[in-house]
């Protein structure tokens, strides 16, 4: 094997009325058969947890870890997904992972996850750079959410490294925040009001907070990599 894990997101896009919504859902939950696809987690859009959330129409997302050569990572995705999500819309990056905080994982693989995650594409303010917004978001930002967000039981940041499909929004980061109930994301989203502001403040300085999309998910596990182990 490989000493470089990397990490792709795969978004797939167009909604559950489009005509393989279903069977692109299906693939979600199966795993490919080639030997470099190491973990394989899918995210499941489900209803908003709290009453004001907009829904989300999407078919929702997988994490794939790819423990091959990594020259050819980028056309070996590719052609998984076009042959695994056939006739799905995939959008494809490569992330640089960020685990902040994890939920460990004591139920068997393909039984979903305790709670919900909500997952953001997210992108930098147009004045600051690539380079400034993975410092913001990356070092700075952390270590106010863990004093300020008493609620999340996983916090993950994926920092976006390339995109592997030229349609694919120019997302900059993607977010993920995981909860064990929607009480804890109503009631302990924040530490306390001083907090939010203090969080609110921070995101003001390099996240263009009305060019983002995100939605609500119920995450499954089918195949966990080693390294998260």
């Amino acid at each position: 094997m490989f000493s470089q894990v990397l990490k792709f997101v795969i978004h797939l896009v167009g909604g559950l009325a489009t005509a393989n919504a279903a069977d692109s859902q299906s693939a979600m939950l199966s795993v490919p058969s080639e030997p470099w696809v190491v973990g394989w987690r899918a995210l499941v859009p489900i209803e908003p947890p709290l009453e004001g959330l907009n829904p989300i129409d999407c078919v929702g997302a997988v994490c794939l870890w790819h423990d091959g050569e990594p020259a050819k990572a980028d056309a070996a995705v590719r052609e998984l997904c076009a042959t695994h999500f056939a006739g799905a819309g995939c959008h494809i990056f490569q992330v640089e992972e960020h685990r902040r905080k994890q939920l460990q994982r004591t139920w068997p693989l393909g039984e979903p996850s305790p709670g919900f995650v909500w997952f953001t594409f997210m992108r930098r303010l147009p004045e600051i750079s690539n380079q400034e917004f993975v410092a913001r978001w990356r070092d700075g930002h952390w270590p106010l959410v863990k004093v300020h967000h008493p609620g999340l039981c996983g916090y993950t940041q994926n920092v976006v490294l390339k995109s592997l499909t030229p349609e694919a929004p120019s997302w900059d980061g993607i977010g993920e925040l995981q909860f064990k109930s929607p009480a804890d994301m109503r009631d302990r989203m924040y530490d306390s009001e001083q907090g939010k502001q203090i969080i609110w403040d921070d995101i003001a300085g390099f996240l263009d907070t009305t060019a983002g999309n995100r939605f609500y998910a119920q995450e499954i596990w089918l195949k966990e990599p080693a390294i998260l182990s």
